[in-house]
């Protein structure tokens, strides 16, 4: 829920948006030398918008209908490509301030494809003074090119302030650097000013602008061929506080402190979505579970929700306790998938005397990263999978088992496994070997281009087999090395099991878990216990993070 602060005139001290009067579209490499500025006459016009300049986002998201009408407006010619990193310098002001701006900065970097990379030279996008007497503005979005690298493209004066301001200028001014204009200047906004109150207002203390400033900041419509927007969100952080005294049709906003669901969810629209959420349930984390409760599930909220779609869910399990003498059964699924969110089941059947389950999962909106769960196959089967949209290039394609039926009386034993990948589809496997009867098995899959992610993400996969462990060994580990330099900080991760063999006269018991996940490679170990037997088992894993 959106703070606020309402009709007061106790903190009125507003920011200026610094707008280039011509195109700036984000054309430059991310680790480059700064562009020029554009020369510009003195008569130049400040208050009248570029011409309109069509962006092509190569964002899908972007077009279609949304679960509620959301608010905040980007012009359309200031937008930065999706999953750049964005460069911040701090050009004065004490470290402990500065560390304590890019905390607050952070909350627009966690919920959008943008990062924002602290560096120490002038060579970056955002350049901020903390020096007092300046106030609080901020260039839009790549209209910061325009301003000679000398120069800061952002002033914070807030050293003076309590914390809940800071925290609101730095959202604010952040808003305004990743391309978002005042909320009052939306074409969807139904503004009737009352001029002369408005000049009285804002041309009084503590700002004291002028009447050039005042149409820019407060009075200034953009027309819909400008920017993206739909409509008007009261609550937003890009919101000026409006007394109502100063429209002529009761319309008001008040102070709002926080960023708002709509400016979470529109700003991850228009940038993407930068989470790749993965969760874990367990049933033995269940309270008041009973011994061998077949129907265990979790229920699962998304934050923020997502827009128009549900996400594809990949799940994967990752902890097997099934007792000897019955049948080893358990699978693993989402139920009730919605934007807003999801119930987890780890279940088992019949017979199944199941200690405990446990199932990771991976959270999935980019079509160019899918997954799929495989419906039920029977024993040695095989089956062609048709890709919903054809890839450019042959994808990568990495199995998850998230649901098993073995008969007791024989080897627990499963494998399963991809063949023949192609640009539109493959060929999975699932099945067993020697006396094992396998009744059922499904997996879930992901699929990925890596010649053609997402801007800004890196994903890496891979399998690992061990069919030979000693008999009277139940914990292994090792380490996986992720490809060099190729991911800026440590990964989401989702590992999972493609293959295992176990004594049929013993308890299926199993666990496989990750650790001491960096930039660079992450530890696995998997376990068995009691008089569980293993003869061998599998890792499947998938890497999903921040290209360096």
């Amino acid at each position: 829920m959106a703070q606020n602060i309402g009709d007061s005139d106790s903190m009125r001290d507003m920011c200026i948006q610094f707008i280039s009067p011509q195109p700036r579209l984000d054309m430059y490499p991310e680790d480059g030398p700064l562009p020029e500025p554009v020369q510009q006459s003195a008569a130049a016009d400040r208050t009248k918008t570029a011409p309109l300049t069509i962006v092509s986002l190569n964002q899908p998201s972007i077009i279609g209908p949304a679960p509620h009408p959301i608010g905040l407006a980007l012009p359309r010619y200031w937008f930065w490509r999706p999953g750049r990193t964005i460069r911040v310098y701090f050009m004065n002001g004490a470290v402990a301030l500065q560390n304590e701006v890019m905390g607050y900065a952070s909350e627009w970097e966690a919920v959008c494809n943008l990062k924002f990379q602290r560096v120490t030279t002038a060579q970056a996008e955002i350049r901020i003074s903390l020096a007092d007497g300046n106030g609080y503005n901020s260039s839009v979005g790549t209209s910061c090119y325009d301003k000679p690298s000398n120069l800061p493209t952002m002033h914070l004066s807030i050293a003076g302030d309590q914390p809940m301001w800071r925290r609101h200028y730095v959202l604010h001014e952040f808003g305004h650097a990743i391309g978002c204009v005042h909320e009052q200047s939306s074409p969807a906004a139904n503004i009737v000013w009352n001029i002369p109150a408005v000049e009285e207002y804002y041309g009084g203390s503590p700002n004291y602008w002028t009447k050039d400033q005042i149409y820019l900041n407060v009075l200034h419509q953009y027309t819909s061929e400008e920017v993206v927007n739909t409509t008007v969100d009261t609550t937003s952080i890009m919101a000026y506080k409006i007394p109502a005294r100063l429209t002529l049709n009761g319309f008001s906003m008040p102070l709002n402190m926080t960023l708002s669901d709509i400016d979470k969810e529109f700003i991850a629209k228009m940038y993407g979505w930068k989470r790749r959420d993965v969760g874990m349930f367990r049933t033995m984390d269940m309270p008041n579970r009973q011994q061998f409760q077949q129907t265990n599930i979790q229920k699962v909220d998304f934050y923020p929700p997502y827009l128009s779609t549900e996400p594809r869910i990949a799940m994967a399990l990752n902890w097997i306790d099934c007792g000897e003498r019955h049948g080893q059964r358990i699978r693993a699924l989402e139920d009730k998938v919605t934007t807003t969110g999801m119930e987890v089941h780890v279940d088992s059947w019949s017979d199944t005397a199941l200690y405990g389950g446990g199932v990771s999962w991976m959270e999935f909106e980019s079509t160019d990263v899918r997954s799929w769960q495989n419906p039920a196959h029977p024993a040695d089967d095989t089956k062609t999978i048709s890709f919903d949209t054809a890839f450019q290039n042959v994808p990568n394609v990495i199995l998850f088992l998230r649901y098993v039926d073995i008969d007791w009386n024989t080897g627990t034993r499963l494998r399963t496994w991809t063949e023949s990948v192609t640009m539109t589809d493959f060929r999975v496997h699932i099945n067993t070997w020697s006396d094992t009867t396998l009744y059922d098995g499904g997996v879930s899959w992901v699929a990925y281009d890596p010649l053609n992610l997402p801007a800004g993400l890196w994903v890496e996969s891979g399998t690992l087999t061990n069919e030979t462990f000693p008999t009277n060994q139940q914990s292994h580990s090792g380490s996986i090395t992720f490809s060099p330099g190729k991911f800026e900080k440590p990964p989401t991760v989702l590992l999972g099991i493609p293959y295992f063999d176990f004594h049929n006269m013993h308890g299926t018991r199993m666990h496989v878990d990750y650790a001491n996940v960096t930039k660079d490679g992450m530890d696995w170990f998997f376990n068995s216990w009691a008089d569980s037997i293993c003869y061998g088992m599998g890792i499947s894993w998938l890497a999903v993070g921040d290209k360096a």
